[in-house]
């Protein structure tokens, strides 16, 4: 695969690391039908911990139970560095491919008795560490990096560090505040936001800086009733939404969240959700400044926003907890994983002006992982250990919902970890209708997957999957000259639609913002008077 280029030769590699070992598929000749060992690349060891491929595509790392090893994937899987540190658990690649970050669980060495280091930074062409230090709580990330390289961050013993790659060893910069819980360092506008927890009766507050200026905030915004923030950046590092929740509350055992957005022109706000209840997921279009949010008590209502936060497009309700935008944003994918059936609804999103539409409907059972293919017109569901211990394997669909290739585990072997090779694909149009119907199927009784197939049915039903409801369509217009053989009926429906014309024409003269579906629905006004007129009753 090559790295840094328009456009990728061939299909993206899938790396699979199970109790079978580490090895990596490729499609023959882009027919994703049949898969093969690429470069016939197999590490039979038993207990491999981690792996990862660099965000450009060229490089794969893994560690199994000795070494974390290092391959050149342009060059047939040539191991290019050996580290030899066997109990490494996290890996991750910087922008470029050129650092490779590691952690591993801390503790002190029988021999001498010393703290020894546990996250580093390694040259990716040579392992040599560049960088060292001591990091005992583990973090879902630790290092952060400018898009060039030349920059990078962590936090260190409540102090968030800045260094220079060409000279490691010294702090250029730092952030040194109390009560600071965590940071996020845009690497496209290297813009620098911090979450400081508030003390007892002071709130919680984020502020923003435009690197390398840590003194003068660029932009401020404080809330109460924050235990931690989540941070999600748009594309071009302008503007930012923080999701902030708190462990517990008085009103759900599971705490509260609550959606800001703050930007680089020093305004925030609070994202206005209409339907109350956790929120479960949002994520960014990587190509338009639109972000969609999944909210609100089961079924869980999904709606798009724009940059401004104003709400563009209403989903309607369904049972979904997550949300995926493919590379290319012309697709968006909303499921429903964990406790949920596992439906995947595909939607394209490709147009600014045209409302999304739905393309797909299909069943994706026991998911515990999913990712879109880099292609963007791929989607890869898999049930993986330790969340599910049976049943493991994974699945390649298209969009459509049709399933092109199917790996599944032996009896008593299990799937740790499955992932797309990355790398940069051309945008091809969205078929208009896919070649497969929408598929809807019947409601039943949650079985869990140890008592499939058992001689006795299952006793266990999960009421939270027979409220199973279609998503909403009631702000989804619907063409009003449709022929019916009741006279009556057609008038009855014809006054109704004309009735909530009214009341959203008073909505809007009252100020409130109303989504695009609505303003449609007004601009067909004129259009329902005529049929009541052909009727001759208005």
């Amino acid at each position: 695969m090559a790295s840094n280029i328009e456009s990728s030769p061939n299909p993206p590699i899938i790396s699979v690391r199970s109790s079978e070992g580490q090895f990596l598929l490729s499609p023959n000749e882009n027919n994703y039908n049949l898969l093969s060992k690429f470069n016939n690349f197999h590490d039979d060891s038993k207990n491999c911990r981690i792996s990862a491929f660099d965000p450009t595509g060229k490089y794969f790392s893994y560690c199994n139970n000795s070494k974390c090893i290092i391959m050149d994937l342009e060059k047939d899987c040539l191991v290019v560095a050996e580290i030899n540190r066997p109990r490494i658990s996290y890996l991750k690649f910087s922008p470029k491919g050129n650092y490779l970050i590691t952690w591993e669980t801390f503790h002190v060495s029988k021999e001498n008795q010393k703290e020894a280091p546990n996250l580093n930074i390694f040259e990716t062409k040579t392992g040599n560490a560049i960088k060292s230090i001591i990091h005992k709580k583990q973090l879902e990330r630790f290092v952060e990096w400018t898009d060039d390289e030349k920059s990078f961050a962590f936090m260190n013993n409540g102090e968030l560090l800045f260094f220079d790659t060409t000279n490691p060893d010294a702090v250029s910069n730092r952030i040194r505040m109390e009560n600071l819980k965590d940071f996020t360092f845009n690497s496209v506008s290297k813009c620098v936001a911090i979450f400081v927890s508030g003390k007892k009766s002071e709130p919680s507050f984020i502020r923003l800086y435009k690197y390398p200026d840590l003194v003068n905030a660029i932009s401020n915004k404080s809330f109460f009733n924050a235990d931690r923030v989540d941070f999600k950046w748009n594309k071009s590092g302008t503007n930012l939404l923080l999701l902030s929740s708190t462990e517990t509350s008085q009103n759900s055992y599971y705490g509260d969240s609550t959606l800001h957005q703050i930007n680089t022109n020093g305004e925030s706000q609070m994202v206005q959700l209409s339907k109350k209840g956790p929120i479960y997921a949002l994520n960014w279009n990587p190509v338009r400044d639109e972000f969609v949010v999944v909210y609100g008590t089961m079924p869980a209502k999904v709606t798009l926003f724009n940059g401004k936060s104003e709400a563009i497009f209403d989903f309607g309700t369904g049972p979904r907890n997550e949300c995926f935008f493919n590379h290319q944003g012309s697709l968006l994918c909303l499921a429903g994983f964990g406790n949920l059936r596992g439906r995947i609804e595909v939607w394209n999103v490709s147009s600014n002006n045209r409302a999304p539409q739905e393309l797909a409907s299909f069943q994706a059972d026991d998911t515990t992982y999913f990712e879109w293919s880099p292609d963007g017109e791929h989607m890869l569901t898999a049930t993986t250990a330790p969340r599910l211990r049976v049943s493991n394997g994974f699945k390649i669909w298209n969009y459509a919902g049709e399933v092109l290739y199917k790996y599944p585990m032996a009896d008593n072997k299990e799937l740790w970890q499955v992932e797309w090779q990355q790398g940069k694909y051309p945008t091809k149009p969205v078929a208009k209708k896919t070649n497969l119907p929408v598929v809807k199927q019947e409601t039943k009784a949650y079985v869990p997957p140890h008592l499939r197939g058992a001689n006795k049915p299952s006793q266990i039903i999960n009421k939270l999957h027979q409220d199973d409801e279609k998503p909403d369509k009631d702000l989804k217009i619907k063409p009003t000259n449709k022929p019916s053989d009741d006279p009556e009926k057609q008038i009855k429906n014809l006054r109704k639609k004309l009735s909530q014309i009214e009341d959203l024409k008073k909505k809007q003269a009252s100020g409130v913002k109303l989504e695009v579906n609505q303003l449609d629905k007004i601009k067909r006004e004129d259009e329902v008077i005529a049929e009541l007129k052909k009727l001759g009753v208005y």
